[in-house]
């Protein structure tokens, strides 16, 4: 079984910071693997994240999740954790969970986190992770541009979270989950979020049977009225059959 999982926000009873607000992550421990979420800068006791992980999921279906303080000078505080069985979370396919995490055995707060799982025999998918990108184009005069990474497939959209002031060189956190049927033609689209309009930086048209024919780690131009405006760096891991 393979699983997106994709923390969105925690509603927190434990607050370390005697001055200001917290700055929590969310670290991610399964299969000898750690993920980590962004930084909420203070998020305090309701921070809220847009990071998604993407994994392959077997054994007893295990997951340890944890929620540390960040600090610049000292290292880093645990607010709270748990261990969660991903076969036993809900019903299949997306749903949003609560969960309790603790510290020393009192309960400290508790996480939403959406668990997208593909079962076997569900159908072939393709799991794409924009991980960062090159821009040679900039459509923000003033200040550094807000990026995001748009896929269109089959008059479907998926879309990475807003890398806030990633500029030229933003990088995301975010797995989409694409079924891998029809004639695979796949629209990548990189945008700049504006509060009137978002402004396109650079677009690409894909096929998703060729991405899943040419290895994990790929570079995709992008193109602007025909002339290149950067590249973005997928992360590409076919799933099922």
């Amino acid at each position: 079984m393979h699983v997106i999982f994709k923390p969105l926000e925690a509603q927190l009873t434990r607050d370390i910071d005697a001055i200001g607000k917290m700055d929590p992550y969310i670290k991610i421990e399964v299969n000898n693997q750690i993920y980590k979420t962004d930084v909420c800068h203070n998020g305090g006791k309701n921070p809220k994240w847009d990071d998604s992980f993407s994994f392959p999921l077997g054994g007893d279906g295990s997951v340890k999740v944890s929620v540390w303080e960040k600090d610049t000078f000292s290292k880093d505080d645990l607010i709270g954790d748990a261990t969660l069985n991903v076969f036993q979370l809900g019903s299949l396919g997306n749903q949003v969970e609560w969960f309790d995490i603790f510290y020393n055995g009192t309960v400290a707060g508790k996480v939403a986190a959406q668990v997208t799982r593909i079962q076997p025999g569900s159908g072939p998918h393709l799991v794409i992770r924009p991980i960062r990108a090159e821009l040679t184009r900039d459509n923000d005069l003033f200040g550094k541009m807000d990026t995001f990474v748009e896929l269109l497939v089959n008059g479907q959209e998926y879309h990475t979270a807003i890398a806030q002031k990633g500029g030229k060189t933003p990088a995301w956190n975010d797995s989409l989950v694409v079924p891998l049927n029809g004639d695979g033609a796949v629209r990548l689209i990189v945008w700049d979020k504006d509060d009137s309009h978002n402004d396109l930086v650079g677009e690409a048209n894909l096929n998703l049977y060729q991405l899943a024919q040419q290895g994990p780690q790929q570079v995709i131009e992008l193109l602007f009225k025909g002339k290149s405006a950067g590249k973005v760096f997928l992360q590409i891991t076919p799933v099922g059959k």
